[in-house]
Parts: C-alpha cells; structure tokens; sequence
C-alpha cells in the first residue's frame, strides 16, 4: 500500500469521526429532546 493511499485511510476515518462527534453534540444540544437523553449523549461524544 503506497504512502498515499495509507493517509488518505487515516484522514477519511479522522474526519469520519470529526462529523460523528459532530452529529453527537447536535442532538444533545437540541432542546426538544429531553434534558436526560441529551446528558446520555454527553460521554459518546467524550469517549470518540
């Protein structure tokens, strides 16, 4: 597998992860979601 290729892999799962966290902070920031289901999101979007 050339340099290249192996970079790509990595900044495709890096910014993969960027837009799940991302996604994770949304929600728990919407506020017609219940106060206790937007705290269960909290530790997803630390432990990622």
């Amino acid at each position: 597998m050339s340099h290249s290729i192996r970079l790509q892999c990595f900044l495709d799962r890096d910014v993969s992860w960027m837009y799940f966290n991302s996604r994770i902070l949304q929600e728990a920031n919407r506020s017609h979601v219940p106060l206790l289901e937007r705290v269960t999101f909290m530790p997803v979007g630390w432990y990622h």
